[in-house]
């Protein structure tokens, strides 16, 4: 590298020396230096003013730097002597640590933090990337025992638009399995998700980037395909994944969002194999909300009504106590607002879906609360938040509230949903029971002969 590089690349610091100055002075008990004997860290980012010092140096060597055409991270590294790394794509050992026993190879403690972000955003995607890789086979046929147990019609399309969206709540996931070594994993956690949180907040558009398609038009694809169609949907949510660490690395304003936080200024690491097991839960929890809505099936709600207390009451149930997942039989009850819910199907109302209740808690395809707690996500589509860097609504099929009064051949069955086209049907020509849904725990089942499940 020419001296006057050398000289351009520490103008920065000085022409920033007042205010870096007090920033340091302010924080004088943090060691920065990348020899530090208690390692590297968070707080080093705040410390060493580095949001002023990459600004002032992007101001100062940008155009130089040819910033423009290669993006701050790679112009950065070339400008400094690092000509031979790749930090901006998702690719194996194009960007290796920076050395950290050997202070004297940097101009600065900045120098040495801008660098090693640099690089561990590079690591924290490359890994994220790999972990999707590692779990997508496991995945893929988890989603396809979803398909079998639920089995939805074979024409149940959904759009690959959708499908993406959903892919993007890894983002979530990950960076909730991501830790510094040493340290506390809960703080870190904390760092990098609010540090990427603010990067996607500022660009707006980093969280489509990440859902696109990669065509024009959106396309779709039936449910029961998306199991063996997993990994190419991997693969294309990848790409679109690379453009996403290309806008973080390449723009130095979302540089410093991502970084702001401190998040990526110790030893990063992600946790491959927690992630190969939990990277897709969100996107099972989607496919079988879809698969349920396919089949008509719906969460319904006994607003107030405790089961295992109503058991008591009457025969025409039963619940003794409530399984591992929560839920006794087909029913589960919400203890904070105490509440009982059950799974419905308008079409189909002898089937209890007792043995689908156990199997999605058993196989761990979702928590029942996710199937069944729906209120403020029926109906709708799952949405990137860039707030939490996951999906909204990733549940969405229907949930209907039953609407309990002595007088149901009057009445709504429900209070937010048309009634079942059987509802209100006698028990018999001479009998005055009506027949009730296995998911009814109304007053009905409380007066001997004033209901029926079958006729």
């Amino acid at each position: 590298m020419k001296f006057s590089h050398i000289l351009a690349a520490s103008l920065p610091l000085a022409v920033s020396a007042g205010p870096i100055t007090k920033a340091l002075a302010a924080r004088q008990d943090v060691d920065c230096s990348p020899s530090s004997s208690t390692g590297l860290k968070s707080e080093c980012w705040v410390s060493l003013d580095m949001n002023t010092y990459i600004t002032e140096w992007v101001a100062a060597n940008g155009t130089d730097a040819n910033c423009e055409a290669l993006g701050f991270a790679q112009c950065f590294l070339q400008f400094n002597g690092f000509t031979g790394l790749t930090c901006n794509l998702i690719t194996s050992d194009t960007c290796t640590p920076f050395q950290t026993d050997s202070p004297e190879k940097y101009y600065s403690n900045q120098q040495f933090y801008a660098l090693w972000n640099i690089y561990t955003i590079y690591q924290f995607f490359n890994q994220y990337s790999q972990a999707l890789s590692n779990g997508a086979s496991l995945a893929g046929q988890t989603i396809d025992s979803i398909i079998a147990e639920v089995a939805p019609p074979v024409e149940s399309p959904t759009s690959t638009s959708t499908l993406m969206k959903v892919l993007g709540s890894t983002l979530n996931v990950v960076s909730m399995f991501t830790g510094f070594i040493p340290g506390a994993s809960g703080t870190a956690v904390g760092f990098i998700r609010a540090g990427l949180s603010s990067a996607f907040d500022l660009s707006g558009k980093l969280g489509q980037t990440l859902g696109v398609t990669q065509t024009a038009d959106d396309r779709f694809i039936q449910l029961g395909e998306i199991g063996a169609s997993l990994a190419g949907f991997v693969e294309d949510y990848q790409t679109n994944l690379l453009n996403t660490v290309q806008e973080i690395q390449g723009n130095h304003t979302l540089f410093l969002a991502a970084a702001s936080q401190g998040g990526f200024s110790q030893r990063v690491t992600t946790s491959l194999t927690i992630q190969s097991s939990e990277l897709f839960k969100q996107l099972q929890l989607f496919v079988l909300s879809s698969a349920l809505k396919a089949n008509g099936i719906v969460s319904t709600r006994s607003t107030g009504v405790k089961v295992l207390d109503f058991a008591k009451e009457t025969s025409e149930i039963s619940c003794e106590a409530f399984s591992a997942g929560g839920n006794c039989n087909q029913w589960w009850y919400d203890e904070a607002a105490g509440s009982t819910y059950a799974l419905h199907n308008p079409d189909d109302t002898e089937n209890t879906h007792v043995d689908l209740t156990f199997a999605i808690y058993d196989n761990g395809w979702a928590t029942l609360d996710q199937i069944f707690k729906i209120e403020d996500c029926a109906g709708k589509e799952p949405e990137f938040d860039s707030a939490t860097l996951g999906i909204t609504c990733m549940a969405t099929h229907g949930w209907c509230e039953w609407n309990y009064t002595d007088s149901p051949r009057a009445d709504p069955q429900f209070t937010n949903c048309d009634n079942d086209g059987s509802w209100g049907t006698l028990c018999g020509s001479f009998q005055n029971g009506i027949k009730v849904p296995e998911s009814y725990l109304g007053p009905l089942l409380l007066i001997d002969g004033g209901t029926c499940k079958k006729l």
